[in-house]
Protein backbone atom coordinates (compact mmCIF):
# COMPACT_ATOMS: atom_id res chain seq x y z
CA UNK A 1 0.00 0.00 0.00
CA UNK A 2 2.80 2.17 0.59
CA UNK A 3 4.51 1.30 -2.76
CA UNK A 4 0.98 2.25 -4.47
CA UNK A 5 0.60 5.55 -2.06
CA UNK A 6 3.51 7.24 -4.03
CA UNK A 7 3.44 6.17 -7.39
CA UNK A 8 3.37 8.60 -10.26
CA UNK A 9 0.79 6.54 -11.73
CA UNK A 10 -3.16 6.77 -10.37
CA UNK A 11 -4.04 3.75 -8.96
CA UNK A 12 -7.77 2.90 -7.71
CA UNK A 13 -8.94 -0.61 -6.91
CA UNK A 14 -12.68 -0.72 -5.91
CA UNK A 15 -14.64 -4.16 -5.03
CA UNK A 16 -17.16 -4.89 -7.86
CA UNK A 17 -20.09 -3.81 -5.83
CA UNK A 18 -18.03 -0.42 -6.49
CA UNK A 19 -17.06 -0.27 -2.59
CA UNK A 20 -13.33 2.01 -2.84
CA UNK A 21 -10.47 -0.16 -1.72
CA UNK A 22 -7.73 2.07 -2.30
CA UNK A 23 -7.04 5.32 -4.32
CA UNK A 24 -3.82 7.22 -3.81
CA UNK A 25 -2.86 10.70 -4.09
CA UNK A 26 -2.33 10.60 -7.94
CA UNK A 27 -5.50 9.02 -8.85
CA UNK A 28 -7.11 11.96 -7.08
CA UNK A 29 -5.18 14.42 -8.68
CA UNK A 30 -5.52 13.50 -11.94
CA UNK A 31 -9.40 13.28 -11.86
CA UNK A 32 -9.05 16.50 -10.12
CA UNK A 33 -10.91 15.45 -6.85
CA UNK A 34 -10.87 14.94 -3.87
CA UNK A 35 -10.28 11.65 -1.36
CA UNK A 36 -13.82 12.09 0.08
CA UNK A 37 -15.08 12.75 -3.15
CA UNK A 38 -13.20 8.97 -4.45
CA UNK A 39 -14.46 7.77 -1.38
CA UNK A 40 -17.87 8.80 -1.25
CA UNK A 41 -18.13 8.39 -5.09
CA UNK A 42 -20.06 4.93 -5.56
CA UNK A 43 -19.33 5.58 -8.91
CA UNK A 44 -17.08 8.42 -9.95
CA UNK A 45 -18.40 8.69 -13.55
CA UNK A 46 -21.25 9.81 -11.97
CA UNK A 47 -18.94 13.06 -10.08
CA UNK A 48 -17.04 13.69 -13.43
CA UNK A 49 -17.11 15.59 -16.53
CA UNK A 50 -15.51 12.68 -19.08
CA UNK A 51 -15.01 12.66 -22.87
CA UNK A 52 -13.83 10.59 -24.98
CA UNK A 53 -11.57 11.42 -27.84
CA UNK A 54 -14.10 12.12 -30.53
CA UNK A 55 -15.48 14.68 -28.01
CA UNK A 56 -18.97 12.45 -26.67
CA UNK A 57 -19.55 12.21 -23.20
CA UNK A 58 -18.65 8.92 -21.18
CA UNK A 59 -21.40 7.12 -20.41
CA UNK A 60 -21.62 5.56 -17.25
CA UNK A 61 -21.80 1.92 -19.13
CA UNK A 62 -18.56 2.79 -20.58
CA UNK A 63 -16.66 3.42 -17.80
CA UNK A 64 -13.67 1.44 -17.78
CA UNK A 65 -14.80 -0.12 -14.70
CA UNK A 66 -18.57 -0.81 -15.91
CA UNK A 67 -16.49 -2.27 -18.78
CA UNK A 68 -13.96 -4.65 -17.33
CA UNK A 69 -17.09 -6.33 -14.67
CA UNK A 70 -19.30 -6.46 -17.80
CA UNK A 71 -16.31 -8.35 -20.30
CA UNK A 72 -14.50 -10.10 -17.17
CA UNK A 73 -11.16 -8.65 -19.69
CA UNK A 74 -8.57 -6.26 -18.93
CA UNK A 75 -8.81 -2.71 -20.51
CA UNK A 76 -6.20 -1.38 -21.76
CA UNK A 77 -5.23 2.08 -22.92
CA UNK A 78 -8.46 3.38 -22.72
CA UNK A 79 -8.26 6.75 -22.91
CA UNK A 80 -10.54 9.96 -22.15
CA UNK A 81 -10.65 13.53 -20.59
CA UNK A 82 -11.29 15.10 -17.34
CA UNK A 83 -12.39 18.19 -17.53
CA UNK A 84 -11.49 19.63 -13.68
CA UNK A 85 -13.68 22.61 -12.35
CA UNK A 86 -10.23 24.59 -11.54
CA UNK A 87 -8.59 23.72 -14.89
CA UNK A 88 -8.82 25.28 -18.84
CA UNK A 89 -7.49 22.28 -20.53
CA UNK A 90 -8.77 18.81 -19.79
CA UNK A 91 -6.61 16.63 -18.42
CA UNK A 92 -6.20 13.57 -20.69
CA UNK A 93 -5.69 10.28 -18.99
CA UNK A 94 -4.88 6.56 -20.47
CA UNK A 95 -6.41 4.08 -18.13
CA UNK A 96 -5.77 0.55 -17.99
CA UNK A 97 -8.23 -1.24 -15.78
CA UNK A 98 -7.74 -5.51 -14.45
CA UNK A 99 -10.08 -7.80 -13.02
CA UNK A 100 -9.24 -9.72 -9.97
CA UNK A 101 -10.52 -12.52 -9.21
CA UNK A 102 -11.57 -15.06 -6.10
CA UNK A 103 -10.89 -18.63 -5.97
CA UNK A 104 -14.41 -19.62 -7.88
CA UNK A 105 -13.30 -17.36 -10.76
CA UNK A 106 -15.75 -14.70 -10.07
CA UNK A 107 -14.69 -10.93 -10.20
CA UNK A 108 -14.37 -9.63 -6.81
CA UNK A 109 -12.34 -6.23 -7.62
CA UNK A 110 -11.50 -4.18 -10.57
CA UNK A 111 -8.07 -2.48 -10.43
CA UNK A 112 -7.31 1.16 -12.19
CA UNK A 113 -3.92 2.58 -13.44
CA UNK A 114 -4.57 6.11 -14.60
CA UNK A 115 -1.65 8.61 -16.25
CA UNK A 116 -1.42 11.51 -17.31
CA UNK A 117 -0.93 11.60 -20.75
CA UNK A 118 -1.94 15.14 -21.27
CA UNK A 119 1.21 16.70 -22.84
CA UNK A 120 1.06 13.61 -25.57
CA UNK A 121 -2.31 14.61 -26.41
CA UNK A 122 -1.27 18.33 -26.53
CA UNK A 123 1.89 17.54 -28.82
CA UNK A 124 -0.07 15.15 -31.26
CA UNK A 125 -3.21 17.88 -31.73
CA UNK A 126 -0.19 20.53 -32.35
CA UNK A 127 1.36 17.97 -35.01
CA UNK A 128 -2.27 17.44 -36.82
CA UNK A 129 -2.72 21.25 -36.49
CA UNK A 130 0.53 21.60 -38.44
CA UNK A 131 -0.15 19.02 -40.96
CA UNK A 132 -3.77 19.92 -41.90
CA UNK A 133 -3.25 24.03 -41.02
CA UNK A 134 -1.98 26.24 -43.41
CA UNK A 135 0.91 28.22 -40.97
CA UNK A 136 1.03 31.30 -42.97
CA UNK A 137 -2.82 31.67 -43.21
CA UNK A 138 -4.60 29.55 -40.21
CA UNK A 139 -6.44 28.02 -42.82
CA UNK A 140 -7.07 24.30 -43.13
CA UNK A 141 -5.07 23.45 -46.14
CA UNK A 142 -5.43 20.67 -49.04
CA UNK A 143 -4.68 17.79 -46.89
CA UNK A 144 -7.56 18.54 -44.48
CA UNK A 145 -9.96 19.07 -47.80
CA UNK A 146 -9.19 15.32 -48.88
CA UNK A 147 -9.65 13.73 -45.44
CA UNK A 148 -12.66 15.47 -44.98
CA UNK A 149 -14.30 14.77 -48.30
CA UNK A 150 -12.86 10.98 -47.97
CA UNK A 151 -15.05 11.18 -44.42
CA UNK A 152 -18.19 12.61 -46.17
CA UNK A 153 -17.70 10.07 -49.44
CA UNK A 154 -17.68 7.51 -46.87
CA UNK A 155 -20.76 8.53 -45.16
CA UNK A 156 -23.34 9.66 -48.04
CA UNK A 157 -22.47 5.72 -49.16
CA UNK A 158 -23.39 4.62 -45.51
CA UNK A 159 -26.55 6.13 -45.91
CA UNK A 160 -27.15 6.72 -49.48
CA UNK A 161 -26.85 10.42 -49.96
CA UNK A 162 -25.67 12.64 -52.57
CA UNK A 163 -22.92 15.44 -52.39
CA UNK A 164 -21.80 17.99 -54.58
CA UNK A 165 -18.31 19.87 -53.96
CA UNK A 166 -17.20 23.37 -55.67
CA UNK A 167 -13.95 24.65 -56.44
CA UNK A 168 -13.45 28.30 -56.81
CA UNK A 169 -10.52 29.83 -58.62
CA UNK A 170 -9.10 33.15 -55.92
CA UNK A 171 -7.12 35.73 -57.05
CA UNK A 172 -5.74 33.73 -59.64
CA UNK A 173 -4.45 30.65 -57.55
CA UNK A 174 -4.95 28.40 -60.33
CA UNK A 175 -2.02 29.99 -61.94
CA UNK A 176 0.71 29.48 -58.94
CA UNK A 177 -0.42 25.93 -58.20
CA UNK A 178 -0.42 24.54 -62.54
CA UNK A 179 3.06 26.69 -62.57
CA UNK A 180 4.76 25.76 -58.76
CA UNK A 181 2.30 23.10 -58.02
CA UNK A 182 0.18 22.42 -54.61
CA UNK A 183 2.78 22.61 -52.12
CA UNK A 184 3.64 26.00 -52.65
CA UNK A 185 -0.05 27.29 -53.87
CA UNK A 186 -1.40 25.84 -50.87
Amino acid sequence: RHLMSHLPVGVIVRKADGELIFANQTACANLGVSADQVVSAERLDRVLRCRLPDGSLLSSSAFPREEVLRTGAPLRNFLFSVQQHSADAPIWLNCDAFPIFDAEGRITEVAMGLTDVSALKHSEDRVRQLAFIDSLTGLPNRRLLIELLDKAVLRSQRHQQFGALLFLDLNHFKFVNDNYGHAVGD
